[in-house]
């Protein structure tokens, strides 16, 4: 029976916490659970049954716990209060073996022995002693980190930061035992130690962490018993950690346009929490961007909208992450912009310069700064807006030369005064620099292109204008008349000055007060190297036009332009008659500012006869001649058709009746078989009369009939008056020749041919026109002119004016060796030069017919 209740308080331990010590039943329980106290109620004999069970603490008399199953109650039933007026609530549960008294609720006051008395029906009663021992459990764990008591999280750590945490456990008995877990695993390299006090604690010791430690979970557990669970308490570790990486998307090669908005992404990888993210170039912040956390925030991408500017080419762009939670958590990615632009151009005097002091004869000198992406291909300098070029090497003013970005003048002259830019080309574009006007300080100088010769009469004051170029316009103008005898200076009451043009009223009172006008002037930088010179010569009519020509002929217009003459020292203008050559009817009359006249709506198939003047206050010239005339009117016909069609148009027009419809001709083929004869008979009768033609000419060529001279332009009309009076006008054109002999001048007559234009003779005028290059004109000489000599040449054909003819074979050509001979007239009459040859130079085509007389002669017409 004794063996048979060790068993039960084993098994009872087993579940319960029980523990039988022979005599006396050791039973523990943990303070606040419940806990079972055993008895056995079992008889020996088997009819009898237990019917009281008293429960004693500490020996004391009164029983504290009582279960009364007398009268047929149920041991089930709760009872009793107890004598200290507590009530305590237990419950008998006597289906078990041992029969054990349940406490719900254990207090640490519980602990002591108690007494279990059951009495039986039958058998005698027995006692069961048992002493409850009492289980405190220590509190829960606290964690201290740094000195401060720290819970749940433990940081944020950094990586490569050791870890110490200190777990501590207050009360509990028996002292508890305090250890650690890592994600659910014991951690042997811990110090436990108690510090007394009803304290015990357990030092970790992590090594430097490392971005897995992130969110591991430490948990520090403290127990006394097998009974109870022990008491834990978890700390979560949370780091920081510093940007692992940082990139600005896009390839580092792309060219931005200014003025074109992009969008720049950056990308930040590892930090935690998300970097504080900011964009820059150079030294100035970038703002707007926009930040989004991707990965669960493991990456952070920035977006900035930027427009970029030619300046910021070449410019770093930094994308600059920065965790101020970690040391070292700084980390960028930058690039070098490339803004692609045309050429930002600026142009600079040199700096040693004076701008406002540039005098001709100094070296001035240009900078070009030039800002471009890509490089330039092309750079160019411009002048008054045309390109500049350098000099040769044998100018020697305004001497240019371009170095590089720079551009040099030496020795400055007034002309390189104006307006410089500096162009620059690249693939974006052409740029061109700010102007700078550079002036240039000089002494006066004449303006060219104004009146130099003025006439006047005698007691008649003539008003001359000497207008000169300075800088500085501030001019001071002295006036001189200058004689083959002496100098005088005029008085300042004949002088009146205003800016840069000074007017001198010169009245001549003899034929000695013609002559020269000086005019100088002086400013700032010096006196005038040339003056300015003015003739005063006598004022009389003009010189007449030359050089005539009738430039457009049609059936109703007519168009001469003509060279004017010497103006006589006064303004003049020009006046054209238009005279009907065969009833001398006035056409038209004519005026204009310069000799070139147009006439219109003239008569179709009309011979012309054109009087030109000049004309000024003094009077009118002498008449230049000029014979023309206007086309008939069927050489404008085209075809048979058109001009059947005009003559229709044109009869209907007279008439006033509608002209009657064309209906056209049927051409059968018959017909077109006949045209095709006739027209073969034709071209081959016309090619018989030409053959017959030519040949005839070979042999001797016939006089040209003056109908032939007139079609073909080469018409030179005849005036038999061999001296004409002054106002006789100048005849152009003659009959070349006559009819008995062609090769014969005619008497009284001599041809010129100006082979230089620019020397012109007042007596004999060049009038081509506009069907001839060899159309000659023959002037009489005026009374009185002078015989200006023309310029001396290599050889001459001259001729001579008497009554008879002039024969070709005085008209010769040197052969080699010999001289050419000239017919030289016996009386003192001047022979008058027409043509010149210069063996060295080229020939040149002339018309004319040549006849071979001798072995050494020939003559030219």
């Amino acid at each position: 029976m004794g063996m048979r209740l060790v068993l039960l308080a084993a098994a009872a331990s087993l579940v319960s916490g029980i523990t039988d010590n022979g005599h006396v039943t050791e039973v523990v329980g943990v303070e606040d659970r419940s806990v079972d106290l055993p008895c056995n109620i079992t008889s020996t004999y088997p009819d009898d049954s237990a019917v009281l069970v008293l429960w004693y603490r500490d020996d004391e008399g009164i029983p504290t716990y009582s279960f009364d199953g007398r009268n047929d109650r149920s041991f089930s039933e709760r009872s009793e209060i107890g004598d200290r007026g507590t009530v305590v609530r237990a419950t008998f549960i006597h289906g078990t073996r041992p029969a054990v008294l349940r406490l719900a609720t254990v207090r640490r006051q519980d602990a002591g022995r108690y007494r279990c008395r059951v009495d039986f029906r039958f058998s005698p009663t027995r006692n069961h002693r048992l002493r409850l021992s009492v289980i405190i459990p220590p509190g829960e764990p606290e964690f201290i980190h740094d000195g401060q008591t720290v819970s749940g999280i433990i940081g944020p750590l950094q990586e490569g930061q050791p870890l110490e945490v200190t777990c501590r456990s207050r009360g509990g008995r028996p002292p508890p035992r305090v250890t650690w877990f890592r994600d659910g695993r014991l951690l042997d390299d811990t110090d436990s130690g108690d510090q007394g006090s009803g304290q015990v604690t357990n030092v970790l010791r992590l090594p430097p962490l490392g971005r897995d430690d992130l969110h591991s979970s430490l948990v520090c557990s403290a127990a006394n018993n097998n009974i109870s669970s022990p008491v834990i308490s978890k700390l979560v570790i949370e780091m920081s950690f510093r940007p692992l990486s940082v990139s600005i998307l896009g390839s580092a090669q792309t060219s931005l346009e200014p003025g074109h908005p992009y969008e720049l992404v950056c990308h930040i990888v590892g930090s935690r929490p998300p970097a504080n993210v900011t964009w820059w170039i150079g030294q100035r912040r970038l703002t707007g961007d926009t930040l989004m956390e991707m990965s669960q925030g493991n990456i952070t991408s920035s977006t900035l909208p930027f427009t970029p500017t030619a300046a910021d080419n070449g410019r770093f762009l930094r994308c600059r992450a920065e965790n101020r939670l970690v040391r070292d958590g700084v980390l960028e990615d930058s690039r070098v912009l490339n803004v692609r632009f045309a050429p930002i151009v600026s142009l600079r005097l040199g700096p040693s310069l004076d701008p406002k002091n540039i005098r001709e004869g100094q070296d001035v000198y240009f900078e070009c700064d030039i800002k471009a992406n890509p490089v330039i291909y092309s750079l160019s300098w411009l002048h008054n807006d045309r390109p500049i070029v350098p000099s040769l090497p044998s100018v020697e003013a305004d001497i240019v030369s371009i170095n590089g970005h720079s551009l040099v003048i030496r020795n400055l002259t007034r002309r390189s005064a104006g307006r410089y830019v500096c162009r620059a080309v690249n693939p974006e574009g052409e740029t061109d620099s700010r102007p700078i006007h550079m002036a240039v300080l000089y002494s006066p100088v004449c303006v060219t292109e104004q009146q130099i010769q003025y006439g006047t009469a005698k007691s008649e004051p003539a008003q001359v204008t000497c207008q000169v170029d300075a800088n500085p316009a501030d001019v001071t103008f002295r006036w001189q008349f200058n004689t083959s005898i002496e100098t005088l200076d005029l008085p300042f009451s004949q002088i009146t000055s205003s800016g840069m043009r000074s007017r001198a009223l010169y009245t001549p009172k003899t034929d000695l007060d013609y002559g020269i006008l000086v005019c100088a002037a002086d400013n700032g930088i010096g006196h005038m190297a040339r003056p300015c010179v003015f003739h005063i010569v006598p004022a009389g009519p003009p010189d007449p036009v030359h050089n005539c020509s009738v430039v457009n002929q049609t059936s109703e217009s007519l168009r001469v332009v003509c060279s004017a003459g010497f103006d006589g020292g006064l303004p003049q203008r020009f006046s054209a008659e238009l005279y009907d050559a065969t009833s001398g009817r006035l056409e038209r009359n004519l005026s204009a500012g310069r000799p070139e006249f147009e006439a219109e709506r003239l008569p179709a198939g009309v011979e012309l006869r054109v009087r030109l003047y000049a004309f000024n206050a003094r009077g009118r010239s002498r008449p230049t001649t000029l014979d023309g005339f206007t086309l008939k009117a069927a050489e404008k016909r085209i075809s048979s058709s058109s001009s059947s069609s005009s003559n229709s148009a044109s009869s209907s027009s007279n008439t006033g009746t509608e002209a009657p419809p064309d209906h056209g001709l049927m051409l059968t083929p018959l017909l077109a078989i006949l045209i095709g004869v006739v027209a073969s008979l034709i071209i081959i009768a016309v090619g018989v009369v030409v053959c017959f033609k030519l040949g005839s000419r070979r042999q001797a060529k016939p006089p040209a009939p003056q109908a032939d001279l007139i079609h073909s332009s080469l018409m030179l009309k005849e005036r038999m008056t061999p001296s004409p009076a002054p106002d006789r006008p100048t005849v152009v054109g003659a009959k070349l020749g006559d009819s008995e002999n062609p090769d014969v001048i005619p008497s009284g007559h001599c041809l010129q041919i100006n082979q230089h234009p620019s020397v012109h003779d007042s007596g004999y005028d060049l009038a081509p026109t506009s069907h001839l290059l060899n159309h000659l004109s023959v002037s009489w000489p005026r009374k009185g002119s002078p015989n200006l000599s023309p310029r001396p040449m290599s050889h001459q054909i001259g001729c001579r004016r008497d009554q008879g003819g002039v024969p070709f074979d005085d008209l010769t050509l040197p052969r080699s060796g010999h001289a050419g001979r000239t017919a030289r007239p016996a009386d003192s009459q001047p022979v008058v030069t027409f043509a010149t040859f210069n063996p060295r130079r080229p020939a040149l085509a002339t018309s004319g017919v040549r006849t071979v007389r001798s072995a050494d002669q020939e003559s030219v017409v």
